[in-house]
């Protein structure tokens, strides 16, 4: 591969100077700023002879930061594993390069701030009841418990709703967690008995709704969940399970964001070991990363995803669950 850095005061200068010099088939290995005039960019292109690296740039600038680039190798080798789409990978190992920091975790979570949005579940009620909603399996139901829990904790009233009538055992499951927490819980058949419910549940609390596992290719389902919407006045919240394939669960994203969902609760994050469909759901949906579910137990509740937790796990590093209070996870087991 013949290898160039490019400087210039401004990346689209920068990246112009690639493509005259280069040509279209350049790939940009790294971005730095320099601290003087602006970027450092530097290409490459394959089936070349290698010559020494150049400079096109006055020689007082300095030279590029190996230490940073070893980083940015390490983060690029995770974010293969992980099967993060190239096109994103693009963009993540792009915003790292700009960072002078030998952390390569630091620099991917600095870079996933770049790139994603981050609206963790607040504790205090939000305005609108929550409505789970995604395909069979995703752990709609489980999720909803753990954030009933969380805010209970919390001080927050809670209340909840199963419009789940189709899958067995879909209703007494919530009950069973409602109960032992004693949080008020009602059923709902349709939209038009979704409405009855929501307004016996307490305005000022946070409201929790339960949806059936819908088929985003079926468009009855899709109807009925964007009936359920309409009726409740809901945010939907987007639940999907990790390690999906990529195109596959962007497209389920997709689908659902048209119906209104912004947010994403990732579950099951404790079964896979890639995650690069949780990105793929999050861009191709233009969705907020908002919670993990790291862990089948009830007790140990949501974990609010944020850039840097996020990082550390793409890196393959460990985080801590959350520590709740010991009654309330025995009580909700």
């Amino acid at each position: 591969m013949r290898l160039k850095t490019f400087g210039a005061s401004t990346m689209d200068e920068a990246m112009r100077r690639v493509r005259q010099e280069l040509g279209d088939d350049a790939v940009i290995l790294s971005t730095k700023r320099d601290g003087k005039s602006g970027v450092l960019v530097t290409a490459g292109l394959e089936d070349e002879p290698l010559p020494e690296v150049s400079i096109s740039h006055p020689r007082d600038l300095p030279q590029p930061d190996t230490a940073a680039l070893d980083g940015l190798d390490r983060i690029a080798a995770r974010l293969e594993f992980n099967g993060v789409p190239a096109a994103i990978a693009d963009r993540l190992l792009n915003a790292a390069a700009e960072l002078s920091t030998e952390n390569p975790t630091l620099a991917l979570a600095a870079a996933l701030d770049a790139q994603f949005a981050f609206a963790p579940l607040i504790d205090e009620a939000p305005a609108l009841p929550l409505l789970f909603i995604g395909p069979p399996g995703a752990g709609k139901t489980s999720s909803l418990a753990k954030l009933g829990i969380r805010a209970r904790l919390a001080g927050v009233a809670v209340g909840a709703v199963s419009c789940d009538m189709l899958r067995a055992g879909a209703e007494a499951q919530l009950a069973t967690y409602t109960r032992r927490l004693d949080i008020p819980a009602f059923r709902a058949r349709d939209a038009q008995t979704l409405t009855r419910a929501l307004a016996s549940l307490p305005a000022e609390g946070l409201r929790l709704i339960d949806s059936a596992g819908s088929n985003p290719q079926s468009e009855s389902d899709l109807a009925e969940i964007s009936a359920l919407i309409a009726a409740g006045d809901a945010e939907p919240i987007l639940v999907l399970a990790a390690g999906g394939d990529p195109a596959e669960t962007a497209d389920q994203a997709r689908i659902y964001a048209r119906l209104g969902a912004k947010r994403l609760i990732v579950t099951k994050l404790d079964t896979v070991r890639r995650l690069g469909s949780l990105l793929a759901a999050a861009a191709a949906g233009g969705l907020a990363l908002c919670e993990f579910g790291l862990s089948p137990q009830i007790g140990d509740g949501l974990v609010p995803m944020n850039p840097v937790s996020l990082a550390r796990l793409l890196m393959g590093e460990r985080i801590e669950l959350p520590s709740l209070n010991p009654a309330a996870m025995e009580a909700a087991e």
